[in-house]
């Protein structure tokens, strides 16, 4: 229940706002006369109008109001608060009467900042109400996030009978932080939102003092701001003190309560721009018309009208890959501050939607294949915003778990989740996820980037994980200053991994069942993992281009790297070594042996469109000697149809994942695989105990050590078949 509360509880509103209305008006004139010399000289940048912005949002009704009661706390919880509240008064002995008469402390000396007294306290911003071309006016209050409501055992529904429940406990969500000196709670919007330009340019007032912001911040604030009303929000920028490192490290750790604690939490995506209102119309439009269609492959292009969908060649798909592509859909920080965030909306200019539109829209874009219609006049921005759809659809993955699972996440998942986004502090690809984990880092920014990724491996040397964390390396060469065993985080990555998932999925089984042996070295630098030396790289191909074409075009420079990895199976592989004939071997190969999924082991069907396909690339047919002939009459025309669309489709993702990036080759012993983009002829590929997935290393010219170049797929040794060859054996390989 929401109300307006008791104003007898509030008189601290008239005497604090006549402290700061006194002192602002004081400074008011000298100040507006400031405001205005700066938008005079485009510190303040003429691309924003301040005159002309809308007078409210749309996004109003979920911004935090002070003064306002958002929860009504039953007698547990309100017992709970009180027994909080009187355990820190007995160990503050700062607490007296007089302050406890005012829910906030008023700062009355010329410092904006005071310093935090515990590791559990934040600031929360009471933005003043105006009109948005006003100066902007605000203040800070001091709050704690250590407050968690405990469990109960109450039933969470009278109608429960409690002999049922016997055992059962339940722990009501706490959605505020708390102000000690006022002894209540205090509900606040947390803002999400993308710094920009780093510059502090824009004035303000802050505790009545000047003060200056980013000019996104600035933009965002005059959105949020109500005319009638203050508004409580946590934001970074203001909230911590940016000139104090050791305040950044501690609030960095607190981040996660933050936004758990938070009511609402904002989305600030920028102003309207290139119909971004349009874009939005878009997502709940799709997100509509596809909530209950069962169907997971794509709908025919003749259903796209009958279901409000816009056609593949419309502009809206132009306006979504604008709108997909903008910063914030990039960043690193935002898979925490969704994950944990209640209540969130999207706001772009005075347009918002919720949470809930946007989720079911990335839904359904992955789910029914729509992501390949994100249209751009530019490549680039293209892969981004299709990048953007894939990185917002892990991270519903991620937030629709619940709390007890989310808290179990490993570091790791977590740090492959945020791979791929943007960091302006590379530190803060390790530091932005952390929270999630049960893996706590202290985020000291005075520490090397590679200091804090190998922090970051710890956790995995000593668990099940350090295949899956090897299937991590990704690089084109290993540097020399850092092992290269250990994962660059900061560098997105270039190739679906092959291996990552590979024990839980099952699809591989390199090393059968033996059981993984490992140990660093004194100094980490170095790590010791028992393997076998399998086999020599003989021949590489060049890397396959990073925007892969469809396949059924015979001309491009993808089925031009098809028929030349053809050619080289063909002169280096015959006959093949393992039981599958060449061509077997071949087609499954270019998929990593995984259908589109990547879960599974590609299927059978997947072998007459490959033949078709090779065949009208090289104008022969059959094209390799062992290529069998199809039951059915098979052409590129017939790929158009439904059921052979669908395959051909499936087919065509499996590709995709598997070779982007890499390199096919062939081995000493004649064996086909795909390599990583760094690998040279002589690398050697290896297998690990434990291990699932083989590797390709490089023996260093000064030692015995070698360097890892990454995962790889050879065919004929994925099952376990090299565990079975006599002449090898089980040795320690040094990594460096």
């Amino acid at each position: 229940m929401r109300g307006e509360r008791d104003v007898s509880q509030w008189t601290w509103s008239r005497d604090q706002n006549d402290y700061y209305t006194s002192h602002w008006n004081q400074n008011l004139n000298q100040w507006e006369t400031v405001w205005k010399q700066d938008v005079d000289s485009n510190i303040a940048p003429p691309d924003i109008d301040l005159r002309n912005l809308p007078a409210e949002s749309e996004v109003d009704s979920s911004i935090v109001k002070a003064g306002v009661i958002y929860q009504e706390l039953d007698e547990f919880q309100k017992t709970a608060l009180a027994e909080h509240l009187e355990e820190v008064r007995a160990q503050r002995t700062s607490w007296t009467a007089s302050t406890s008469e005012y829910p906030y402390c008023i700062e009355r000396d010329e410092k904006v900042y005071h310093p935090l007294n515990d590791s559990q306290e934040m600031r929360v911003l009471e933005l003043f109400a105006g009109r948005k071309e006003n100066a902007i006016c605000c203040k800070l209050h001091v709050c704690s996030v250590g407050f968690k409501y405990p469990s109960t055992p109450k039933p969470i529904s009278a109608d429960i009978p409690r002999d049922s429940l016997e055992g059962i406990t339940f722990t009501p969500h706490t959605r505020h932080a708390v102000s000690y000196t006022a002894g209540q709670p205090v509900w606040y919007t947390a803002l999400s939102y993308v710094w920009g330009d780093p510059a502090f340019i824009r004035p303000m007032i802050c505790n009545g003092k000047p003060f200056k912001t980013t000019k996104n911040l600035d933009l965002a604030l005059r959105y949020l701001r109500r005319t009638d009303t203050a508004v409580l929000l946590w934001i970074d920028q203001i909230c911590i003190n940016q000139d104090d490192p050791k305040e950044k490290t501690q609030q960095v750790i607190l981040m996660s309560k933050i936004y758990q604690r938070a009511w609402s939490t904002v989305v600030w995506l920028g102003k309207e721009a290139n119909n971004s209102n349009g874009a939005l119309e878009t997502i709940s439009t799709i997100a509509g018309a596809l909530q209950y269609y069962t169907d997971e492959r794509a709908p025919d292009l003749e259903d796209f009208e009958r279901m409000a969908l816009p056609a593949p060649e419309s502009a809206k798909w132009f306006e979504l890959s604008d709108f997909l592509s903008r910063p914030w859909f990039q960043r690193v920080w935002v898979i925490q501050e969704i994950v944990l965030s209640h209540n969130i909306h999207f706001m772009c200019g005075e347009k918002c939607i919720p949470w809930s539109d946007v989720e079911l829209f990335i839904i359904c874009m992955e789910k029914h294949d729509l992501i390949r219609y994100l249209n751009s006049s530019m490549a680039t921005q293209r892969q981004v915003s299709q990048s953007a759809c894939r990185h917002i659809y892990e991270i519903y993955k991620l937030k629709s778990y619940n709390d007890p699972f989310l808290s179990q996440s490993t570091l790791l998942s977590l740090l492959v989740e945020g791979r791929g986004a943007q960091a302006t502090d590379l530190r803060d690809k390790v530091f932005a996820v952390m929270g999630m984990s049960s893996t706590i880092i202290n985020p000291d920014y005075s520490k090397g980037v590679f200091d804090v990724y190998a922090e970051a491996a710890q956790p995995t040397l000593s668990s099940n994980n350090l295949i899956s964390m090897l299937c991590c390396v990704d690089h084109a060469h290993p540097a020399a200053d850092h092992p290269s065993w250990i994962p660059d985080w900061g560098i997105p990555r270039q190739t679906t991994s092959l291996g990552y998932l590979g024990r839980m999925h099952g699809v591989y089984k390199a090393a059968e069942d033996t059981k993984l042996q490992s140990k660093t070295k004194p100094g980490g630098s170095s790590l010791a993992v028992v393997g076998m030396l399998f086999d020599t790289i003989s021949n590489i191909s060049a890397l396959a281009d990073s925007f892969l074409q469809d396949l059924s075009n015979n001309k491009s420079p993808t089925s031009e790297f098809v028929t030349r990895s053809m050619h080289l199976a063909m002169k280096h592989c015959q006959p093949y070594p393992s039981k599958s004939g060449l061509f077997d071997a071949f087609w499954r190969t270019l998929v990593a042996g995984k259908d589109e999924t990547g879960s599974t082991k590609a299927p059978s069907d997947f072998a007459a469109i490959f033949a078709l396909l090779i065949d009208s690339a090289t104008g022969s047919s059959p094209s390799m000697p062992d290529q069998p002939n199809p039951k059915r009459k098979l052409t590129l025309e017939n790929l158009k149809f439904r059921r052979p669309s669908h395959t051909y489709r499936q087919m065509q993702v499996a590709f995709e994942a598997a070779v982007k990036g890499r390199r096919f080759g062939t081995t000493s012993k004649r064996y086909m695989g795909l390599l990583p983009r760094g690998t040279k002829l002589g690398d050697e590929i290896c297998i690990f105990s434990g291990g699932y997935i083989p590797f390709v290393i490089r023996r260093q010219a000064t030692s015995s050590s070698y360097q890892l170049i990454g995962e790889c797929y050879v065919n004929g040794i994925m099952n376990g078949e090299a565990m079975q060859m006599a002449n090898l054996k089980m040795q320690d390989i040094e990594l460096v």
